[in-house]
């Protein structure tokens, strides 16, 4: 538990504009900062900060909050790591805590880094002898095998069990890391075993997950098996090697993704150091938010068969939504990238300076894909237009239009009548899908929270004039709920105390949006809003008891008919 003193010094020295200037540009914007939200993809900006109330909210896909909540989403750690990670910005000191085995995700990283220091020993040990012939045979140093943590599980199915049980660690724990497989019989035994092991870092260098690999192409089992998902690792939201390419990535101001481990590590090791791989799935949007933070120029290096060629242009699409710079390098037929750099290192470098516009790569792959016929050339025309409309710079995809034109020898007006088409499908979609996701929030149960929030001595009133009523807004009623559950804390309310208590994403989203803009209190127009809620949730009981009167009449049940209308009768009173 962090002091909750300590939070609110943090958020109090804590300047958001500074804070979140320092990872995406802000404009001014009135008294106002505003920017593209670097949480969803957008062309017009609708993420702003408010320096005065020390909030931050997208208009557009409806993220908002204080300090501490920006660095959770950005940075995609938890409350507790969110106040760590700003402290250290402050140069304020936390409390040490003391690792317990309890869950938390403190002991849960302390024992994977157990698990990966145990399977590093192994690799130098004399069991490990054949995992690092292994490695050597694929050119691997010392250096590089100590700078990634490789490891090696021996071939007994309870070493790194007995190992960590040995040490204290639960096997609860065991189990929710996945570190561990439950047998059938009800045992547990090791989920890595004869196998080199990959230790998966986040950004901040910790262990999240490992990744294993059989040492002899034995085709009774998988090549490679990963971490399950666990407390701390979820498949496609992270990216083998970033934390130690993150510092050239930004030197260079590229990035080459691969798929592999040793797509990664071997480049890596003969000196290409902006490098990461995507832990052999699809590139997620997740992952390629995370490169954003480094750099927006990407080279994709994927397998140069079928299923990489679909790879690739699923990211193609994906990135140039988040306005990227994408390139393609493609490989020798029969190629990876750790094999191509081992053996011609310099074709890789050549192949490297001369990585596709994604444009080029895709048309390229189209043509071969369709004959030369007239609906041939309609379908890739299509399919390339897709692309281009997802570019976020006009001028891009006017050039691109012209580039399409001549390369399949049609006209361009044709090609932007098309693209006009697509156009209007795509905004009509956009258009019902923020119907769909607007909030149908009465006025007047927004104007409740406001009065609440702006003007807290109000709230004991407010309170008792609407504690039994049902909300319209399920989120705006959990919201008053919240509020009054703060306020009852301390008798007093403050934005940074709310911001602090509430854990729930929605809640403060919607909290945020309130906050946002500058709120005046009028008693009379506050009086009018409390009597029209109160009248609309009588009018829904009365509704409410009317239709049970009629199932009772249709039954007979002259009784429950007398106490339906008695209940009847006071609500119109009421009313």
């Amino acid at each position: 538990m962090i002091p909750e003193e300590i939070i609110d010094e943090i958020q109090t020295k804590t300047d958001i504009v500074e804070l979140i200037s320092s990872y995406i540009p802000l404009k001014r914007a009135g008294k106002n900062f505003r920017a593209l939200c670097p949480f969803h993809s957008e062309k017009t900006p609708s993420f702003f900060v408010n320096p005065q109330r020390q909030i931050f909210h997208c208009f557009g896909c409806g993220v908002g909050g204080g300090v501490i909540q920006f660095i959770m989403e950005y940075e995609k750690v938890s409350f507790p790591e969110a106040v760590e990670m700003l402290a250290k910005r402050l140069g304020i000191s936390l409390p040490q805590k003391r690792l317990r085995d309890s869950g938390n995700r403190d002991y849960l990283y302390k024992v994977n880094q157990l698990a990966a220091d145990y399977f590093f020993e192994n690799i130098f040990s004399s069991s490990g002898s054949r995992a690092l012939s292994y490695l050597r045979q694929r050119g691997m140093g010392e250096d590089i095998i100590k700078e990634f943590k490789i490891g090696y599980a021996l071939r007994d199915y309870r070493d790194l069990f007995n190992y960590l049980r040995n040490k204290g660690v639960s096997i609860s724990i065991l189990d929710k890391l996945s570190l561990v497989v439950k047998g059938k019989d009800g045992s547990y035994f090791d989920l890595f075993r004869d196998r080199i092991i990959f230790p998966i870092s986040d950004v901040r260098g910790r262990i999240i997950g490992f990744g294993g690999r059989i040492i002899t192409d034995n085709t009774s089992q998988p090549k490679y098996i990963n971490t399950p998902a666990s407390p701390l690792y979820t498949k496609g939201k992270n990216l083998f090697g970033l934390s130690l390419s993150k510092e050239y990535i930004l030197r260079e101001d590229f990035c080459l993704v691969v798929e592999g481990y040793l797509d990664m590590i071997t480049p890596f090791a003969a000196g290409i150091k902006n490098i990461v791989a995507s832990l052999g799935t699809a590139l997620t949007q997740e992952q390629i938010r995370l490169i954003k933070r480094y750099t927006k120029d990407i080279i994709l290096v994927f397998d140069s068969d079928k299923a990489g060629q679909n790879a690739s242009l699923r990211a193609i699409d994906m990135m140039l939504e988040e306005d990227m710079v994408v390139k393609v390098l493609e490989l020798p037929a029969g190629y990876d990238p750790d094999r191509l750099v081992r053996e011609k290192k310099e074709d890789f470098l050549k192949l490297l300076g001369a990585a596709k516009d994604f444009f080029v790569y895709k048309l390229d792959i189209l043509r071969k894909a369709y004959d030369g016929s007239i609906a041939a050339r309609a379908k890739i025309a299509s399919e390339m237009i897709q692309s281009i409309l997802k570019l976020q710079n006009e001028v891009q995809r006017q050039e691109y239009i012209k580039l399409l034109g001549s390369s399949l020898g049609v006209a361009e007006e044709a090609l932007r009548i098309e693209m006009r088409k697509q156009q209007k499908g795509k905004a009509g979609q956009r258009y019902v899908e923020m119907n769909l996701s607007q909030d149908k929030s009465p006025f007047e149960e927004e104007h409740i929270i406001k009065s609440m929030i702006f003007y807290p001595e109000i709230i004991p009133l407010v309170e008792d004039a609407l504690k039994d009523i049902e909300w319209e807004d399920r989120v705006l009623g959990e919201l008053f709920a919240k509020v009054i559950e703060c306020y009852h804390q301390e008798k007093k309310f403050s934005e940074q105390q709310f911001l602090e208590h509430c854990s729930a994403p929605q809640l403060v989203a919607r909290f945020s949006k309130l906050v946002f803009n500058d709120f005046k209190l009028d008693e009379k127009v506050l009086e009018e809003v409390i009597l029209k809620i109160r009248r609309r949730h009588n009018q829904r009981l009365r509704d409410y008891v009317r239709q049970n009167i009629k199932e009772a009449e249709q039954k007979g049940d002259e009784e429950r008919i007398r106490e339906l209308m008695q209940e009847y009768r006071a609500l119109l009173k009421e009313r």
